[in-house]
């Protein structure tokens, strides 16, 4: 079409001057002015095709690395051909507002996905409010592994301390946690050093279609989610934009937990001595004083003991032998 819009402007005339043929038979083709000569094929052929040579190659049974496409010849006016079927250019435009109605609604949608998500305060409720989200977008069952060390971080409070780096730079772990779905009180984990990359198959009469989507910061990966036949989105050409909302919304709560983890350390150090690790006056007054009050108010017994000794510090170092160093 740009070829054909670049020769009006120069003045030359399609087809009489020269001819003009595309490929990929787009519907653009067939409604643009001349119609124009295009080639046509099937994604779900090429799709096929590419599977049985890849399985002829795993199998060491391909006789040649090349397959071929059957395609069909779409003649239109811009050879100088007549259009057996033209096609509705009204049709066209019908179609033309529908589709921007339906984009409309995908990108309603998508801010409501990352309203959702970035209200989630563990991985597990990530991967149920996007399984609520895409059950309501005719999408299937979805899994989502992690790796166990990220995953640990749901429960940050029990960590002692929490790894400057507790990433794998070039493969996954060979055993991922099943963060989505779980059943029992217990994670399960898969191994996957032993080619099973799916945690279920669920046990149906249809064939089911399974994408598997690494999620990851840039360089640093934190594990894989499958989606079960999500058709819909792969249609509206808005998976990519719900798989980055989603890997989004994963490093915004990772970043949230070591945030809260960073804070509460630095609020313990707050309130206890560097040297013996006892409660400071700093603590007296944020921890015992709001007790000692509220047993007042009841009537209850309490005592709280605070001491200062003097030259501690001197004491603590004459404590400690010195080494005899030759």
């Amino acid at each position: 079409m740009g070829i054909c819009l670049a020769a009006k402007e120069a003045g030359y005339r399609i087809p009489e001057d020269f001819l003009v043929t595309g490929f990929d038979n787009e519907n653009k083709a067939s409604y643009f002015s001349p119609r124009i000569t295009t080639i046509g094929f099937s994604k779900a052929d090429i799709m096929y095709n590419a599977l049985q040579l890849f399985t002829r190659i795993w199998e060491h049974n391909a006789d040649s690395i090349h397959t071929y496409a059957s395609v069909e010849h779409v003649f239109q006016e811009s050879c100088g051909c007549v259009s057996s079927s033209p096609a509705d250019r009204g049709q066209y435009v019908a179609n033309s507002i529908m589709s921007e109605v339906h984009q409309s609604d995908m990108q309603n949608w998508m801010m409501e996905l990352d309203r959702f998500l970035l209200d989630c305060s563990s991985f597990t409720e990530l991967a149920e409010h996007l399984h609520t989200w895409l059950d309501e977008h005719n999408c299937g069952n979805i899994c989502l592994l992690m790796n166990p060390d990220i995953f640990l971080l749901e429960n940050i409070d029990a960590l002692l301390e929490v790894p400057d780096d507790i990433y794998l730079h070039n493969r996954y772990p060979e055993h991922m946690t099943v963060v989505y779905p779980h059943t029992a009180a217990d994670r399960t984990e898969l191994n996957t050093s032993k080619g099973t990359l799916l945690p279920y198959a669920s046990i149906s009469d249809k064939h089911n279609i399974y994408l598997f989507s690494p999620v990851h910061f840039r360089e640093r990966e934190v594990g894989y989610l499958i989606m079960e036949n999500c058709d819909y989105l792969l249609e509206h050409q808005f998976l990519f934009e719900m798989l980055n909302t989603f890997r989004t919304a994963v490093e915004a709560l990772y970043g949230r937990l070591i945030l809260h983890k960073k804070n509460k350390q630095l609020s313990q150090l707050y309130i206890h001595d560097s040297l013996t690790g006892l409660y400071n006056r700093m603590a007296y007054e944020k921890l015992a004083l709001p007790l000692f009050q509220q047993y007042m108010q009841k009537g209850r017994p309490v005592g709280i003991l605070f001491a200062d000794a003097d030259h501690l510090k001197y004491i603590q170092h004459r404590r400690i032998p010195h080494r005899n160093v030759p």
